[in-house]
């Protein structure tokens, strides 16, 4: 029954590395268009300076959010791995 048990906790631990992995994964896809975004003039070029600012300034959180998620999530893969 031990076994089994740890076996099963196998699996849960393979489990929870691919799921953080995705979340890795995730993050790692988001900040370049975020990014693209920020830098992109013609994105933002039909709005008002104060709405580019407004927009700009969400992306540029959006993007610092993302790179730490991204780094608390790759802490946490190591964790699991041992």
């Amino acid at each position: 029954m031990i076994a089994s048990a740890k076996g099963g906790d196998m699996k849960n631990k393979e489990k929870v590395l691919k799921l953080l992995e995705k979340c890795v994964h995730t993050e790692d896809s988001v900040i370049p268009v975020v990014s693209e975004h920020i830098s992109n003039t013609l994105f933002l070029s039909g709005l008002r300076e104060k709405d580019a600012d407004v927009i700009k300034s969400v992306l540029n959180t959006l993007r610092s959010d993302s790179e730490r998620h991204r780094r608390m999530f790759q802490h946490a893969v190591e964790k699991v791995r041992g």
